[in-house]
């Protein structure tokens, strides 16, 4: 079994880029519930897969001609927004697009790249210089306005590998049996759609958990599944990744561990009242399904219709709690 180190292409091309993970476990073929427990695994490496840089910038030092795309905005003087393709060291393609106002406001630009691009996947340490050559590429096109490290993270994808899979369709008939968090929605794509079977677990103002066949995904020749958590703004700023001078281990790890929890064995999501709120439980549908609970405990009937007490079942189970007390040490409350 090989666990994110060095999937073969059919094309065989040469990739001397170290991958994420260091280790390598002594269990071959890999089905579902081998890479349910290997997840869990602390020697093992994320790897980072794609990167959406942010910065606000003074001044562009790039013409309209030198762009791939570059449209004028009528209602800013001078101003306009533009696209921008280049290739990095590595080999990786990073799109630089930009928007910039032409009465001295400023504006901002924005990077977007794979670091593991057409390769293995890189942990940290490996794409950390692709990360530094980003940056440089945007200073290259414009004044930026604040050093690296406070360059914000507006996306972040950590992925896994496992290969070679026992069997495919077993494996993905295992993963469709999971879960999603609680507010989350699951879309399934069938093997030989174009992207491959893949099962999505989504949650729109948070990210989305991917696991796809990456073997039919990118023309491995050996069955390779993916497992990919996509963090968005909210989950970055939880786990203090929204900047690049943040970045750690650790904090890779908690936060992939935070959105595959629902794939790790005998697990189930209690979510905080912050983070029911997050994942788009209504403020007041949270304040009802408290309320509820506290008028039955004083012997007295809250009167909502059976859809709405269903509803309300539905939050306290995610909370996780046995009664009001536990919610007062939750909240800081007042009995």
């Amino acid at each position: 079994m090989c666990l994110d180190n060095k999937p073969h292409r059919e094309d065989n091309n040469a990739d001397d880029r170290e991958p994420a993970d260091k280790t390598t476990q002594a269990i071959s073929p890999v089905t579902f519930s081998d890479a349910q427990r290997l997840l869990q695994d602390p020697s093992l490496e994320i790897g980072i897969d794609k990167v959406e840089l942010c910065a606000p910038i003074t001044t562009v030092n790039i013409t309209p001609y030198e762009c791939d795309k570059f449209t004028m905005h009528q209602s800013v003087a001078t101003g306009g927004s533009w696209l921008l393709t280049k290739e990095l060291s590595g080999g990786q393609t990073i799109r630089i697009s930009a928007f910039f106002r032409g009465d001295a406001t400023g504006g901002s630009i924005t990077a977007t790249f794979n670091p593991s691009q057409d390769g293995p996947l890189l942990g940290l340490d490996a794409a950390q210089p692709f990360l530094e050559e980003a940056f440089h590429e945007m200073m290259d096109v414009s004044a930026v306005a604040v050093p690296q490290e406070d360059v914000r993270i507006q996306r972040l994808d950590l992925a896994v590998d496992f290969s070679p899979i026992a069997d495919m369709r077993m494996f993905f008939v295992a993963a469709r049996a999971v879960k999603p968090r609680p507010q989350w929605h699951s879309v399934h794509y069938a093997p030989g759609s174009r992207r491959g079977e893949t099962i999505y677990h989504k949650a729109k103002t948070v990210g989305e958990v991917r696991i796809y066949d990456k073997s039919a995904q990118a023309g491995l020749s050996e069955p390779t599944v993916r497992f990919e958590a996509s963090l968005k703004r909210r989950p970055l700023k939880k786990h203090g990744l929204d900047t690049l001078g943040n970045l750690s281990e650790a904090r890779l790890r908690a936060a992939f561990d935070d959105l595959m929890t629902p794939f790790y064995p005998g697990t189930t999501p209690i979510l905080g009242l912050n983070d029911l709120l997050e994942e788009g439980v209504k403020t007041r549908h949270l304040a009802e399904a408290i309320g509820a609970r506290l008028l039955k405990e004083c012997g007295l009937d809250p009167g909502y219709p059976d859809a709405r007490v269903r509803q309300h079942r539905k939050i306290w189970n995610q909370l996780g709690l046995a009664s009001t007390d536990e919610l007062h040490q939750l909240g800081g409350l007042a009995p």
